[in-house]
């Protein structure tokens, strides 16, 4: 079959699974709408792209697509009328099985969860061993949940009642969790869960772990707890895999924290790191400032800091819709500790490799204080659609989301200021302490980011607000209309020049990203499609299509 042939094939099977999945809870009537309606960042594109106030307009309600609103709310109402709200209590046993990967340990019920829990808190040792959830589960009443309001305001309501403490406190978890496609609804927590008795500690349906987690969801739920590391399902890892988790309508709001993700907080150490095939919607608002436990901030919609001691962390294939708020203290000495940076973006606030990912969500950045005149390094804040900073490469991603930043009067003009891009606040590493120039390739990557600033102390980019190292960008595009150039400012290393090579990059119209001749090189056979009936006509990665109507699949 020809390259043409295939091509076609490809796109009209893309459609037709697209409208089979719209079409799933819908009734003939809502079936006649366009499915450009249902299509998060169709919503998100169409609202207007004034300067918006981080406190006001982007923290009001996500206007999710009306699909995954009403199958989500359908499911929730079906698990209230046939599953038990957890009443708190941890079971003697599980379910079944014997924890051998033929015949896993099976969990049918939120007191049996809460089993898993306990027994790794208190030292259990479940290396090589494996678990399967085998029913949804209720670990709090959310009949009152309202899908029209953002978590907060459900949380106002008083709707929960049980903590969850997290699998994996002062021991790791180490085995493999498999959720078999189940939803857990009304994850709470608040309460700050310390490791060993130090200040830090990891929140999320997991601490930390070295191991396997997979096919799991977690819907109507809340953080808002003082820790190191939060993400809806792991704090931290330490050696393993994220596969096939998905966030639906869940909001973080920590008392302060270091790194803050839609599914992961922090993951670091060894050789098999990587977040894959994940999504995550809902609200992400966080105070930025140093402490003495923290020194630095990141927060992203899927993963809040990725850096392995390989620079080997890997996201793949991951889809962001969480708006993302943060209010950033740049005072620099906080109490007499140094504020290093804050990194911000859609998909990770850190990053090291990141491949084929989709960011439709907001991103607001409001700075205020000034530096410490005791300040040993001025503060910097790097906002990106993709990754707040990218270390060592990125392919095939793109960002549709909103950024604004803005600083109050004593912010300007001290010397603290922002990197802002499309894509990246920053690529490469500005710190010298790092042995060595970073060396950062980015390929295949647009924006169509709105970025609205008025700050003399920002600098902006269509692909990236600031670079630095040995950088290679090639084949990548954003919207001219948007912003003059592809990096806003090229800082050095020490007393190294970076060297950046800019290959086939540049700045084209809008009407020219929805066309597919732009694109030179690019896979839109296997890799990428492009179709007016979906994201508003700009390209999307082709694994994460099935994200934007997750929730319509049947469980």
């Amino acid at each position: 079959m020809c390259k043409k042939c295939r091509k076609l094939c490809a796109i009209f099977l893309i459609i037709t699974m697209f409208a089979s999945l719209t079409a799933c809870g819908r009734s003939t009537t809502k079936n006649q709408k366009d499915v450009n309606s249902s299509s998060t960042s169709d919503q998100q594109l169409s609202q207007s792209t004034d300067e918006v106030e981080p406190s006001v307009e982007i923290g009001e309600p996500k206007q999710e697509p009306e699909v995954i609103q009403e199958t989500i709310e359908d499911k929730a109402k079906k698990a209230m009328k046939t599953l038990e709200v957890w009443d708190g209590r941890i079971a003697e046993s599980f379910d079944a099985g014997d924890g051998s990967f033929e015949n896993p340990y099976q969990i049918a019920n939120a007191a049996q969860l809460a089993k898993l829990a306990a027994d790794t808190n208190s030292g259990v040792d479940f290396s090589s061993k494996y678990f399967l959830l085998t029913n949804d589960i209720l670990l709090n009443n959310i009949s009152a949940w309202d899908f029209g309001i953002t978590p907060e305001e459900n949380v106002l309501k008083d709707i929960f009642v049980n903590q969850w403490i997290p699998i994996g406190l002062n021991y790791r978890f180490n085995g493999s969790f498999n959720g078999g496609e189940h939803i857990i609804y009304g994850l709470y927590n608040t309460k700050f869960y310390s490791r060993s008795g130090n200040a830090t500690g990891n929140i999320g349906l997991f601490g930390e772990f070295d191991g396997e987690i997979s096919n799991i969801t977690i819907a109507c739920g809340w953080f808002a707890s003082g820790a190191e590391n939060i993400g809806t399902i792991a704090g931290r890892i330490y050696d393993g895999y994220i596969q096939n988790c998905h966030v639906l309508h869940v909001g973080i709001k920590p008392e302060v924290s270091k790194n803050v993700g839609g599914i992961c907080g922090d993951f670091v150490y060894n050789d098999k790191i990587m977040v894959s095939n994940c999504s995550a919607s809902g609200t992400i608002s966080c105070l930025g400032y140093a402490t003495k436990e923290f020194n630095e901030f990141s927060v992203g919609g899927i993963v809040g800091r990725s850096i392995g001691y390989d620079y080997n962390g890997t996201i793949s294939n991951c889809c962001n819709s969480f708006d993302i708020i943060v209010y950033a203290d740049v005072m620099g000495n906080y109490y007499g500790y140094n504020l290093l940076g804050i990194n911000v973006g859609g998909i990770c606030g850190i990053g090291e490799i990141v491949e084929g990912c989709f960011n439709t969500g907001n991103i607001a950045i409001e700075a205020y204080n000034k530096p410490s005149d005791e300040a040993e390094d001025i503060p910097f804040i790097r906002v990106g659609g993709i990754a707040g900073t990218c270390h060592v490469s990125a392919t095939n991603c793109c960002s549709n989301g909103k950024i604004v930043y803005k600083e109050d009067i004593s912010v300007a003009d001290s010397g603290a200021g922002a990197y802002i891009g499309g894509v990246f606040g920053l690529l490469g590493n500005t710190r010298t302490s790092i042995s060595g120039m970073e060396v950062v390739n980015v390929i295949f990557c647009y924006s169509n980011t709105k970025i609205n600033t008025s700050s003399s102390e920002a600098y902006v980019g269509g692909i990236s607000g600031s670079a630095c190292g040995e950088i290679t960008v090639t084949d990548c595009y954003y919207d001219a209309q948007e912003e003059e150039k592809g990096i806003g400012v090229i800082l050095d290393y020490g007393s190294s020049s970076s060297k950046i090579f800019t290959n086939r990059t540049k700045g084209v119209s809008e009407v020219e990203l929805k066309n597919v001749s732009t694109f030179s090189g690019w896979d839109f056979d296997y890799i990428w499609m492009l179709d007016e009936r979906i994201n508003d006509g700009f390209p999307i990665p082709t694994l994460v299509l099935e994200f934007l109507n997750y929730s319509n699949s049947s469980k």
